[in-house]
């Protein structure tokens, strides 16, 4: 049946190195051991080939669907979702949709549960530990009841919801935020100073909302440790935006998310016939919210930014895309792939790529664990990078090695300290750089092509590369190293 991959996170237990991997299912077959009725809440436990360790599912005979999962304070796992349920593993449910929070151990099996809402829809995001030993839950709330104190909206519009609890799923404090028309939390982070960064999208531009430029923009908020506002900021442009992960580094915040427009705040988009199309977006703001720098990636088609990492100073966004253009190559069907790309830490793309089928593929979140990217998400594919697709919509998992691209620590040098001559080259690369260095090309999957070591004005020869762009590394003993592109056209 249908089989949706939400989240990846590391589940390594002693020393056996694992994934743990959640998400909603209506099937009751094959890899999913039962169903109580709509859909239910996946936890499954792989090892780094993919093969299943463990697994369990949750949920009653109503619809329960996935959020979130993080490794629990006291072991084991938490895991976050919204359940219509009010039987089976769901007890406490305030009236139609509730935030449900579930404990299951390291072998998924549940140990307690609660139920967090009121008498309307309210639908959660994210869960995060905090510094204090508790978790805090980003969530939307069309209630003005039950848990709920106040809600800014009109009749059935959603405030963003931010809630803390304790280790044990009680409920310390809850706050709302928000405007008339519709504002759509769905992911928070803990910054800094102990406070709370939370990002989604607002259709509102009264009441908490300020500085919206039309119909929905990003929206992030600024709160203190007990979640009271210390600010907000709109960015976007006249059509939809919305924002779907928030990182911290260096006392900036980087944001990821979709745009669908080409004025205001947004410039780069790939339209489509003159008019703006769907690009991923990523924005750079500092500790006020002031906007520092913004890239709209995509091509003609409709791409969708799900996931955020900070690694080892860059950043790896998990998106989705059906083009075959701009920014993008190696789609598979003008369908939508799982799209990955490594960026660096002012938007430019080291590499990107494009996996899946000839049908539909939606990534979700990514993980980077020891050199390795993992992609999970859901497809209907089974050709291409493909296979033992067990019937209409599977759960995707995907495994990248990334060579050594990903472990790097060192300084990176200025462009005026290495040049190349010629930029395309054809049969040979004349490489002018000072002293004894490493050498290491890659195609712009992140796989190696070529390594050597080189002294002052080196000659490299290009002859054994196939035609295209690639990634040169450089690299010092004394661990500085330098990035540029090169393009190979014999």
């Amino acid at each position: 049946d249908q089989d949706w991959g939400r989240k990846i996170i590391e589940g390594n237990v002693s020393t056996l190195q694992t994934c743990i991997i959640g998400g909603e299912t209506k099937s009751d077959n094959d890899d999913i051991l039962s169903n109580q009725g709509g859909s239910d809440i996946f936890w499954i436990r792989v090892d780094t080939s993919g093969a299943i360790i463990n697994r369990n599912v949750i949920g009653g005979s109503d619809d329960d669907i996935f959020s979130d999962v993080i490794q629990g304070w006291n072991g084991g796992y938490i895991l976050l979702g919204s359940t219509k349920s009010i039987d089976g593993n769901v007890t406490g449910n305030h009236g139609m949709m509730d935030i449900w929070l579930a404990s299951v151990s390291n072998q998924g099996v549940l140990q307690w549960q609660k139920c967090f809402g009121g008498s309307n829809d309210d639908f959660s995001s994210s869960i995060i530990k905090t510094e204090d030993s508790c978790y805090v839950i980003s969530a939307r709330t069309m209630s003005t009841d039950g848990d709920i104190s106040i809600n800014h909206g009109l009749p059935n519009t959603n405030d963003f919801w931010l809630l803390k609890i304790d280790r044990t799923g009680n409920l310390l404090w809850q706050k709302t935020y928000g405007g008339p028309n519709g504002d759509y939390a769905w992911n928070a982070i803990q910054a800094s100073d102990g406070g709370f960064i939370v990002c989604g999208g607002t259709f509102s531009d009264s009441v908490q909302v300020s500085g919206n430029h039309g119909s929905e923009d990003f929206w992030v908020i600024k709160t203190d440790s007990s979640g009271n506002l210390q600010w907000q900021k709109c960015y976007g442009g006249s059509s939809f935006e919305e924002a779907f992960k928030v990182v911290e580094k260096n006392n900036l915040y980087y944001i990821i998310g979709t745009n669908n427009s080409n004025d205001g705040d947004i410039s780069g988009n790939h339209l489509s016939s003159g008019a703006a199309s769907s690009d991923v977006w990523l924005i750079c703001i500092d500790s006020t919210g002031s906007l520092q720098w913004q890239k709209s990636l995509g091509g003609s088609h409709q791409e969708i930014g799900t996931d955020l990492i900070y690694y080892n100073h860059y950043l790896f966004i998990g998106s989705s895309s059906s083009s075959n253009d701009g920014d993008v190559t190696n789609t598979h069907a003008i369908s939508s792939d799982y799209w990955l790309m490594q960026l660096d830490t002012t938007g430019n793309i080291i590499w990107q790529n494009c996996y899946g089928g000839t049908d539909h593929e939606y990534l979700q979140s990514i993980l980077l664990d020891n050199g390795k990217l993992y992609s999970v998400g859901h497809g209907l594919s089974n050709d291409g990078d493909i296979s033992g697709n067990h019937g209409f919509i599977d759960t995707w998992l995907l495994r990248l090695e990334i060579d050594s691209l990903l472990n790097t620590s060192e300084i990176i040098l200025p462009k005026s300290e290495v040049s190349f001559v010629p930029n395309p080259a054809s049969s040979f690369l004349l490489i002018n750089a000072s002293g004894h260095f490493e050498v290491a090309i890659y195609d712009l999957q992140g796989r190696k092509v070529l390594e050597c070591n080189g002294y002052e004005n080196y000659l490299l020869d290009m002859r054994t590369i196939n035609n295209g762009l690639y990634l040169i590394k450089i690299k010092y003993s004394n661990s500085n190293y330098f990035f540029n592109h090169i393009i190979i056209n014999h």
